[in-house]
């Protein structure tokens, strides 16, 4: 088992990495840390085989490899776009990659550094132009210097509000911008734009740079678009697929982005002590927020007595499940509800909280105990859940739910006394 610590400052960015890490067998996340005296910490208890850090997490480089190679743990950077790799493989680093690095190449460079090797990801412009890249380019060479930086802000998950403020303008006017690149580009609202972008190399390379002129700092919803646009291509077979989604499927993505922001502050990275504050509600009324939490319960007690009828009849065609056993549709998660491959001794949730993100979306967060073992494999004692159900027509379905372990101040899993 290759043991990982993971640390960076961008709380969102580092639970995407840890998701896309985390359902792979031989890999098992040990702590992730947000601050320097976390890592320091984690590295001297765990001795793990592989440190990824943030290029700039620690302002003296030399002192993070000097902690790493005492506990014998390899290092991976994980450098900002401009960053040069020489820098930090010259310094002693084992590994580099970026932030716009693909799941695939994140998981055969941890391997592949675990067993001893060095690798650093391959930014070079290709010889010749693909198909896409051609695309990338004419869009490019379409857009002004300040229509690729709002395009870079949309992509890093700023609001209007926001661009308006970073460019010092009002509201309206970047709406009148997003316009005229919606036009340029053919797509229809700002998760088409961003998609669009995220899969033209070129297009993204040039926003990219064209934002890093400003720096500007990160507002409070920066990164949550990026990441999971991240974790969702690591799960996509074909992104050509995914570019052409239906409608359907584009408001099946965008519940989970709403989920997902809502969950950035709530349940990714929390500690034991950390209390969240629910969202004023849109509307709603307690009869039907106690309707759901009872729902939400039926469907653990479902859970520990092998009855798939109860998710088949509770869950949307659509959903999604993301738990430590990986991430799955509707299909797989009724048929591993049925099976017997998992033992269920207990479980309590406590904690529950009902959030209207909509007036037919309701998010459920909580915190779960458990005793369970899927497939000879011990599941965390403790999770932070969360569920979206969404209203179909009279009746309410869970389109979304994610559990995330409980971590102490290490940012390592909680374990139950």
């Amino acid at each position: 088992m290759l043991k990982l610590i993971l640390a960076d400052n961008q709380a969102i960015f580092r639970a995407g990495i840890a998701k896309v890490l985390a359902v792979e067998d031989e890999m098992r996340i040990v702590a992730q840390a947000q601050t320097q005296e976390q890592m320091f910490m984690a590295l001297d208890k765990f001795r793990a085989a592989v440190l990824i850090v943030a290029g700039g997490f620690h302002s003296d480089f030399n002192a993070v490899l000097q902690s790493a190679n005492r506990n014998k743990t390899r290092v991976v950077v994980l450098a900002d776009t401009g960053e040069s790799a020489q820098r930090y493989m010259g310094a002693g680093s084992h590994g580099v990659v970026y932030r716009n690095v693909t799941s695939a190449a994140l998981v055969d460079c941890v391997r592949k550094v675990a067993r001893g090797e060095t690798w650093v990801q391959d930014i070079a412009v290709p010889s010749e132009l693909t198909e896409n890249d051609m695309v990338g380019l004419r869009v490019r060479d379409r857009l002004t210097a300040k229509e690729l930086r709002i395009v870079a802000l949309i992509v890093q998950g700023y609001k209007n509000k926001e661009i308006a403020s970073q460019l010092g303008t009002t509201e309206q006017v970047i709406k009148n911008y997003l316009r005229n690149v919606y036009d340029k580009i053919g797509v229809s609202d700002r998760l088409e734009l961003a998609l669009f972008t995220i899969h033209h190399r070129i297009l993204n390379e040039a926003a990219a740079a064209t934002a890093a002129a400003s720096q500007p700092q990160p507002g409070p919803g920066a990164g949550v678009t990026a990441v999971f646009l991240f974790a969702y291509l690591r799960y996509t077979p074909s992104f050509k697929d995914a570019i052409s989604i239906t409608k359907v499927n584009m408001h099946r993505i965008y519940w989970i982005l709403v989920l997902v922001a809502a969950l950035a502050t709530a349940a990714i990275g929390q500690t034991e002590d950390t209390k969240t504050k629910p969202k004023a509600k849109v509307s709603g009324n307690a009869a039907t927020e106690q309707k759901l939490v009872e729902t939400e319960k039926s469907l653990w007690e479902a859970w520990k007595n092998h009855d798939s009828g109860i998710f088949q009849k509770a869950l949307t065609p659509e959903s999604v499940n993301v738990t430590a056993m990986g991430i799955q549709g509707t299909e797989q998660t009724v048929k591993d509800a049925g099976s017997s491959d998992c033992k269920v001794n207990s479980y309590s949730l406590e904690d529950t909280k009902s959030t209207w993100v909509d007036k037919d979306a309701v998010l459920l967060t909580y915190k779960a105990s458990q005793d369970a073992v899927c497939a000879s494999q011990k599941l965390p004692s403790a999770v932070w859940a969360s569920s979206l159900w969404v209203k179909k027509g009279s009746e309410w379905k869970a389109a979304f739910h994610q559990e995330t372990p409980v971590q102490n101040s290490m940012g390592a899993e909680e374990k139950k006394n």
